[in-house]
């Protein structure tokens, strides 16, 4: 069976061929599309129904997958910016009264320790019970140090001239 087509141009009806024969027009590309198989709605809608109901279920199940097995934000928080209350700065004004011969003042920093401050000044690790004890408001909490606090750092007793 042939299908009989209406030219576009001159509107010449009922063509048969692929050339119309009033004005010699190519008709090759509406033949074609008028020999495409009807789509039925009632196949497409069959075809479409699965997606429309398993897309939100996909979407719902990664999103509850995503809370429980994902890992939680943990924001990153630099130590440096970590500051002790203000009532435990220690910031004085001269050295401490004790047999000391002088000294000077070191800001804790992040990281530091009495024995590390001991290895950097005195080169000795086991010299961090001279600051200890040359700072008495930290004689209770040697292993806590916090960032910014200002410490007095004495001198070693051999550097020290001999005192009359």
């Amino acid at each position: 069976m042939t299908i009989l087509l209406n030219c576009p141009v001159c509107d010449r009806t009922s063509i048969e061929s692929n050339i119309c024969p009033n004005c010699e027009t190519d008709l090759t590309t509406l033949r074609m599309l008028a020999e495409l198989p009807e789509v039925k709605p009632t196949q497409s809608l069959r075809l479409l129904l699965p997606w429309l109901i398993l897309l939100p279920l996909l979407t719902l199940g990664l999103l509850l997958g995503s809370l429980f097995w994902l890992p939680r934000y943990q924001p990153q928080v630099n130590q440096s910016e970590i500051l002790p209350p203000p009532e435990t700065i220690i910031v004085e004004s001269s050295p401490p009264q004790s047999d000391n011969c002088g000294g000077f003042y070191y800001t804790v920093t992040f990281g530091d320790s009495l024995s590390l401050i001991a290895q950097k000044f005195y080169a000795n690790l086991d010299n961090w019970e001279l600051i200890a004890t040359a700072n008495p408001l930290i004689q209770n909490r040697t292993d806590l140090l916090y960032v910014g606090e200002t410490l007095f750092i004495p001198n070693l007793p051999q550097n020290c001239p001999l005192q009359e």
